[in-house]
């Protein structure tokens, strides 16, 4: 079986020495060349590039790493990348970081911050040299979020935010976008609206929950104790509440899903059960996701431009890892506008 001698082309392991050797010229005149440092004139660094690509040399980025005290990786720490934004926030990291040559260590939380904590711990042993989070709860993912401020490694939320602690984060206008949704289904004729809830505490959870309360204030409408359900973020959640929905005495005539995931469970059910949306049952969602706009009944959802708040976290990010280790540490909130975009499932003077 024949095989590459080390400094053969393709092999593997061609060090700078071996190009030395080839180009007849000193190791440190081979590494200003690479490096395109100075004191190497324009035709031997030409020379040492040709060289270096025929022979296959791959830079130690280990010894590079090292040098630098950079490992040119980033944690990204989302709860999931199932049916949810987070693969797009995710492509839209990835998008700016790699142009600059960062590579992205992702984590899945399952919005558990026990298992948020254990990853955290993972990446900051492996010396990433920033973390894009987003939160698994406000209260309980604080103590995370300080240990990853106190070993200095830069920090971006993204999607979610503790408002209490002193960290760039990138979001969207949840209250906001909760509110408009509402108030187009009062708008609708729709009196009794229920809330399908995310978990307590979770950012996003908290203000779209705040949004919708605020409407129907507005509007003149009571939010009775029923009337605002916990079911998590699944399209699971979605369905097992709408089965237990449809089984009360004091139905209602539609639900805002706190996001389009558990909108889609409830979809299911009610299609299931014959019900007739939207004029029996109103339905609407937060976050826009292709397959909602793909139903037979088309939903009523808010955008969530997720890539572009992947990028946006991203920005940032880069900007603190570039300013690391130094007095830089100004911090920065950057919301996204939600956008209603409204269709058939909630269209009920149509």
């Amino acid at each position: 079986m024949k095989t590459n001698k080390i400094g053969s082309p393709g092999s593997p392991f061609v060090g700078l020495k071996d190009i030395a050797r080839k180009c007849e010229v000193s190791v440190m005149t081979v590494s200003r060349a690479l490096r395109n440092s100075g004191g190497v004139s324009p035709a031997t660094r030409e020379k040492i590039i040709r060289t270096a690509k025929e022979m296959g040399y791959v830079p130690n980025l280990v010894a590079s790493n090292l040098l630098s005290h950079k490992t040119r990786t980033v944690g990204v720490v989302v709860p999931d990348i199932g049916v949810t934004i987070f693969p797009s926030v995710v492509k839209g990291v990835e998008s700016v970081l790699n142009r600059e040559n960062y590579r992205i260590f992702l984590c899945c939380t399952f919005d558990s911050p026990a298992k948020e904590y254990q990853e955290v711990q993972a990446l900051l042993r492996h010396r990433v040299d920033g973390i894009i989070l987003a939160p698994a709860s406000t209260l309980e993912s604080r103590d995370t979020a300080r240990k990853i401020m106190a070993s200095g490694c830069p920090l971006v939320f993204i999607d979610r935010m503790i408002p209490e602690l002193e960290v760039s984060s990138v979001t969207v206008g949840d209250f906001e976008g909760a509110y408009q949704v509402t108030a187009h289904m009062i708008e609708q004729g729709y009196r009794k609206i229920l809330h399908f809830a995310g978990p307590r505490n979770v950012w996003t959870a908290d203000e779209r929950l705040r949004g919708y309360r605020e409407a129907l204030r507005e509007a003149g409408l009571r939010v009775g104790r029923k009337d605002i359900v916990r079911v998590g973020f699944s399209i699971d959640g979605g369905m097992a509440e709408m089965e237990r929905v449809l089984g009360r005495k004091d139905q209602p005539d539609a639900i805002f899903c706190v996001n389009d995931p558990v909108a889609l469970g409830a979809y299911q059910v009610l299609r299931r059960e014959g019900v007739n949306i939207p004029n029996t049952m109103g339905l609407a969602g937060f976050s826009n996701l292709l397959e909602s706009e793909l139903l037979a009944v088309p939903l009523t959802s808010v955008t969530h431009d997720a890539l572009t708040l992947g990028q946006l976290a991203a920005r940032i990010l880069s900007g603190r890892m570039s300013a690391a280790g130094t007095t830089e540490r100004k911090v920065v909130h950057q919301e996204l506008r939600p956008q209603l975009v409204v269709r058939q499932s909630t269209l009920r003077n149509s």
